[in-house]
């Protein structure tokens, strides 16, 4: 009996030691091991493509701080367009055989400007601030506001209105007809919704013009009161000294 007592002893101090051993290394696998939740997570559904957001491009950066926006011919704006495939691939059949970015032209109150394709574009993954989060794709697209050949017909049919500013509806789509929709529509009014006037008559130009011909007209007025420029040279005085006017002169400066 006193030869095993130590025996014993030997095995319960090996076993304790184990023991100890062996219990830290269960813990971290009960830490590491992902305990499956009964519950799935929440996906939020995903946004609609169309048109959110457009403005002006100056100073070599897009202008994205106002809500107003007023361009005119000449000018370079930029759209935001999102989930711009998902939008192409729910075409199906109507869906053009070239469908890229690079094909698309700008849609001024439905009505296609033709010739008035992207001048750059590029894409940005962003998240909105719903509760779960939904993942989408910004494209930017970038177009310069010219008038060709082809966009004629459509800068006709935007510019027969005597005003200073159009408000229009922004959207983009593919030459066949296919338009995304658009958020930058004049039926929204609220505060965040942005609105897009086009300027018919500018203004700056309008009045630069409009002091020039009163101007001449003013000088035209006192040279014709003061001077010949529009009296018969070879019709006799009148009692008052002056040559009557000429109804020729008169007539060739009215309309040259």
């Amino acid at each position: 009996m006193k030869q095993q007592r130590p025996n014993l002893r030997l095995f319960v101090l090996i076993g304790f030691c184990g023991l100890v051993l062996l219990a830290p290394v269960e813990l971290m696998r009960a830490e590491e091991t992902p305990v499956p939740s009964g519950t799935p997570a929440a996906k939020g559904a995903a946004e609609h493509p169309s048109v959110r957001a457009v403005g002006v491009h100056k100073w070599d950066e897009e202008q994205r701080a106002a809500n107003v926006i007023y361009a005119q011919r000449g000018d370079e704006i930029w759209v935001d367009i999102i989930n711009f495939k998902d939008w192409v691939d729910s075409l199906g059949d109507k869906k053009p055989q070239n469908h890229e970015v690079k094909d698309l032209i700008l849609y001024l109150d439905h009505f296609p400007l033709l010739g008035v394709s992207p001048i750059y574009s590029y894409d940005k993954t962003e998240w909105t601030g719903k509760v779960p989060p939904v993942e989408y794709i910004r494209t930017t697209v970038g177009f310069s506001l010219v008038r060709n050949d082809s966009s004629k017909p459509g800068w006709s049919h935007l510019l027969n209105q005597p005003v200073l500013n159009r408000k229009v509806i922004v959207s983009v789509g593919f030459p066949n007809g296919e338009e995304i929709d658009s958020w930058v529509n004049p039926k929204q009014v609220t505060e965040k919704d942005q609105q897009f006037y086009l300027t018919i008559i500018p203004k700056f130009r309008t009045a630069f013009g409009l002091i020039v011909i009163l101007g001449a007209l003013i000088a035209f007025l006192a040279l014709a009161r003061h001077t010949h420029i529009i009296r018969d040279a070879a019709a006799p005085r009148r009692p008052d000294g002056q040559r009557p006017y000429s109804l020729a002169r008169g007539q060739m400066a009215f309309w040259f």
